[in-house]
């Protein structure tokens, strides 16, 4: 018996590296009548890929190699992309694509990447942009897929802004319209709008002109109070003090309680532009059902995350309004960007009307004249 145990542990540890180098792919087995059989199956397949640029649709045609199952085709359709956004410098880091997995209808795609598509220096609209590119690939050539969620490292991706808590449609978002509300937002009394602006005790935000965030989007959230306030139309709250902790859903259940008129998220970045920038958001998770009549005869339960659709028609009619009359109260002076509606984390529990402010400053002083002109078209909108 003692002579069996060297070369079984021989045996054992042999074995082991062998498996180990095959399990990691030092070693390549390859058997030539699957190979042969494999080849066969797959063929060359000229596919269409998008991406954004300057905030325009560019399409450009890509030759691949066209598995026969599902998730191979996916994983070369994402692969050429990512080749692509990082030759085309959409991507600021080093990004692969570590697998993909389909349910079993094939209708929900489930994505994991090494790292997160976008820097946390980016606006909202770059950063979408970014996945609005890969959903307009993905989709006309996998029509059957309705529902995509993107992961990092096999865990859900995490951003201050864009929501990817939940599977998100694989339907473009830019694209398809530019709605416009079909009623005038009036109000005869005293109106009600809370404002959270982005950073909190923790949270210090993107850097703005050697500044955070958080230190910027308090000063304009005071400035525009102020201002609206001395009109006399208006009440204006403030979730947090700058030293406070900031709670997303405490916020919403306040905005809710208050029953506000408004709810403003104020969020910022450092424009490459010499002029200031400002672009509204209005919730919307899905374009092809969101706004569709929702009767509500009958207690029911809402999911945290579908509040927003209590009053989605009255958040898309303030942000285009909102819209409309900053372009008129800017008198060309900055740039007013195009409204979109966008699946972001600041619609968690809100049921009042909501939008997204986004402002883009190089410079501290911009602050000022950026929260007059917001002051100025919101009681446009609101009166």
């Amino acid at each position: 018996m003692k002579k069996l145990i060297i070369p079984l542990a021989l045996a054992t540890f042999f074995a082991g590296a062998l498996w180990y180098a095959f399990h990691s792919q030092i070693i390549i087995f390859s058997f030539p009548a699957l190979a042969e059989y494999s080849f066969q199956q797959a063929q060359e397949k000229t596919i269409s890929l998008y991406w954004f640029k300057d905030h325009q649709k560019i399409t450009e045609k890509n030759d691949i190699i066209w598995p026969s199952s599902m998730p191979e085709n996916i994983t070369a359709v994402i692969s050429a992309w990512l080749a692509l956004a990082q030759e085309e410098n959409l991507i600021d880091r080093r990004v692969k694509l570590q697998h993909v997995s389909l349910t079993a209808n094939k209708n929900e795609l489930f994505v994991s990447f090494s790292h997160t598509l976008f820097g946390h220096h980016l606006s909202i609209i770059k950063k979408w942009e970014s996945i609005e590119g890969l959903l307009l690939t993905l989709k006309p050539l996998f029509p059957e897929m309705c529902w995509i969620r993107f992961l990092v490292q096999d865990a859900p991706l995490n951003d201050d802004h864009i929501d990817f808590s939940a599977s998100l449609p694989v339907a473009p978002f830019l694209s398809i319209f530019n709605p416009v509300g079909s009623t005038a937002v009036h109000n005869q009394g005293v109106s009600t709008i809370v404002i959270h602006p982005f950073g909190d005790k923790t949270v210090t935000g993107k850097i703005i002109a050697q500044e955070f965030e958080r230190k910027i989007m308090r000063q304009m959230a005071v400035k525009i109070k102020e201002i609206l306030e001395s009109t006399g139309k208006f009440r204006v709250y403030i979730t947090h003090e700058i030293g406070q902790p900031s709670d997303r859903e405490q916020n919403a259940t306040f905005a809710n309680r208050l029953a506000a008129d408004l709810y403003i998220d104020l969020v910022g970045f450092e424009s490459k532009k010499v002029v200031s920038e400002i672009q509204c958001f209005f919730p919307l998770y899905d374009p092809a059902t969101d706004f569709w009549a929702k009767k509500r005869d009958t207690l029911s339960l809402t999911p945290i995350h579908k509040a927003f659709l209590k009053n989605c028609n009255r958040s898309l009619t303030a942000c285009s309004q909102f819209s409309k009359n900053l372009k008129q109260c800017s008198e060309q002076r900055m740039i007013i960007n195009p409204y979109f509606g966008l699946p972001l984390r600041r619609w968690v529990g809100i049921e009042v009307p909501s939008m997204v402010i986004e402002c883009g400053m190089q410079k501290p002083e911009q602050v000022t004249q950026i929260a007059c002109v917001i002051a100025q078209a919101l009681e446009k909108t609101i009166f």
